[in-house]
């Protein structure tokens, strides 16, 4: 980074851009995701040490040095056919004393977790929260499907988006027929701790979504969809589905889209959203053969694209 030996995480200053060289960091594998929190760094990825300390797939480091703390030190393992071990995003919950998290793993701590689960985040230790759904123990024809979740403004709502194309068996499992499971959608569930079903699954119809964020009035969600409210459909606008590329913004209390339709191109598509009071941010993977593409109606580069409210 700038020209100094790095180590999968490096600390930055905010305002020259230098490399921080008493912030060490060094893990044995790839940082998928940091945030703060009571004081600490929190990562995760699909490392086992971290500066010579083993961690499993999560770590809590000192922000001024580095070092690793006890704060969070969690046993997260399992996998998928075809996958290995990594927490690969994570959201703070707006209260912070919670952290969403996503990834590939079965267990946290011996206790059954798929796709997503909760971390309490107390002043102490991290402990793992009682959230869970069965409806994550289905199986898409892509086994790690779950690539991102948000919060509601309340904190009461947990709202997943997803990749997999379909479930591997039964209802759903072919282009014929309604979509069913959680694969190529946005679902919203209850945020209490325990076990919970979902409240709305809005599909895309066999197209990806990789990003979710939500405010009180919208819940936007991005990827490489062509269509939402699309349960009749598979690669083909279904009865009811309606065109939104790339990007679409869902109603929080129906599940239905709303009539917001800024179309992104799709490219592979959007792996970060961002909500500001000014807008939203959309990090977009949209450039191919040298020529712009489009986000929210301005042709552009790929890259970052904002969208004033």
């Amino acid at each position: 980074m700038n020209g100094v030996a790095a180590g999968h995480l490096v600390a930055v200053d905010a305002v020259t851009g230098k490399v921080r060289k008493h912030f060490r960091g060094r893990a044995n594998g790839p940082v998928q995701t940091v945030r703060f929190a009571h004081r600490r760094v929190l990562i995760g990825g699909s490392f086992t040490a971290v500066n010579g300390v083993g961690r499993s797939l999560m770590a809590s480091l000192k922000p001024t040095t580095g070092a690793v703390t006890r704060y969070l030190d969690v046993r997260i393992s399992g996998t998928y056919p075809g996958t290995a071990g990594q927490v690969y995003n994570s959201q703070l919950s707006n209260a912070g004393d919670r952290l969403l998290i996503e990834g590939v793993f079965t267990s946290i701590e011996g206790r059954p977790r798929q796709q997503a689960a909760v971390l309490d985040l107390d002043r102490r230790k991290v402990r793992v929260n009682p959230w869970r759904s069965a409806e994550l123990l289905q199986t898409c024809k892509l086994h790690w499907y779950v690539r991102a979740g948000n919060w509601s403004p309340d904190d009461r709502t947990i709202y997943l988006a997803s990749t997999g194309l379909m479930p591997e068996s039964g209802r759903g499992s072919t282009r014929k027929g309604p979509r069913a499971g959680l694969c190529d959608a946005v679902a919203s569930f209850p945020a209490s701790s325990g076990a919970v079903s979902h409240r709305w699954i809005n599909y895309a119809g066999c197209d990806s979504y990789y990003s979710v964020v939500a405010d009180r009035h919208n819940v936007y969600v991005s990827g490489h969809a062509r269509w939402a409210n699309n349960r009749h459909g598979c690669d083909s606008a279904g009865r009811g589905a309606v065109r939104r590329p790339g990007i679409a913004s869902i109603n929080p209390r129906t599940g239905r889209v709303t009539g917001w339709n800024p179309t992104r191109s799709r490219g592979m598509g959007s792996h970060q959203l961002l909500l500001t009071a000014a807008g939203l941010w959309v990090a977009s993977d949209t450039w191919k053969n040298g020529s712009a593409q489009s986000c929210g109606g301005i042709s552009r580069h790929g890259g970052l694209c904002f969208l004033p409210y």
